[in-house]
């Protein structure tokens, strides 16, 4: 079992903690966070001086952050590093196919049933497993995905169990912080103080880096955390027998990432 550090890219430690064979560094929910090139080969050369692994993290992009992704990329692979790429967007994973990469498909594409309201629903044993399964293991998007040279996805701990078919592809599981939804409007746009109008997409001030909120609903059997565009709810238990699920890899995020 390989075991991942994720870290965000602004608050790396030196040196780098023991116990971890591999670091991931990026940005998985908001373009605007992406950091330069010159940043991401630092870190890349700081996970390989600690002699660990490096992944870098894209996340869902738009026509303006597609190529600011690509270019870190492209930096990676024209100084020769050894690393792999967490893939959040079609866009960017179209742009990448047939290039010697090692690819990884994100949680953010990876289609898995992950609200915390499942844990209150009275569900036959057929409805049950259909919601322990990944959309990424149909044979569909299984043929998709080897077409376009993914070798691995990236899984979320799921609340209510994981199951997976035989011979899936090898997958990472991402823990205590589950991803549970994401989009571009951002609540920490409104900054610190306090605000009366609702604001969507506007100046970004990086509020989020500094605040994450806890959401409690009555109809939710646990509280969500917000930072920043993203919700998460948090579990701690990983699932029994992890290999015969085919997962390899426990990425660890200390906090809710950005």
């Amino acid at each position: 079992m390989e075991h991942a550090l994720f870290l965000p890219t602004r608050a790396i430690p030196d040196p780098l903690p023991d116990g971890y064979d591999r670091l991931y560094c990026g940005i998985e929910f908001c373009e605007r966070l992406l950091p330069r090139p010159a940043r991401v080969l630092e870190l890349a050369a700081a996970a390989q001086a600690s002699g660990l692994a490096f992944t870098l993290v894209t996340p869902f992009l738009t026509d303006a952050g597609l190529p600011a992704a690509e270019a870190l990329v492209d930096a990676l692979a024209l100084r020769g590093l050894a690393f792999e790429v967490v893939i959040n967007d079609w866009g960017l994973l179209h742009r990448l196919s047939g290039r010697s990469l090692h690819l990884a498909l994100g949680r953010l594409l990876c289609r898995q049933k992950r609200g915390p309201r499942i844990l209150d629903l009275v569900l036959p044993p057929t409805a049950f497993r259909h919601f322990r399964m990944a959309g990424a293991d149909a044979p569909h998007q299984r043929a998709l995905l080897d077409a376009l040279g993914v070798g691995r996805i990236e899984l979320d701990n799921l609340l209510q169990g994981i199951a997976r078919p035989p011979g899936a592809l090898p997958a990472s599981l991402y823990y205590p912080y589950c991803y549970v939804t994401t989009t571009r409007l951002c609540r920490s746009l409104y900054g610190e103080k306090r605000s009366t109008g609702y604001r969507s997409i506007g100046p970004c001030g990086e509020v989020c880096r500094n605040h994450l909120f806890a959401l409690r609903h009555r109809t939710m059997p646990r509280p969500l955390l917000l930072r920043g565009n993203t919700q998460f709810v948090e579990h701690r238990e990983l699932p029994e027998e992890l290999e015969a699920l085919g997962i390899d890899r426990l990425v660890h995020q200390p906090e809710p990432p950005i």
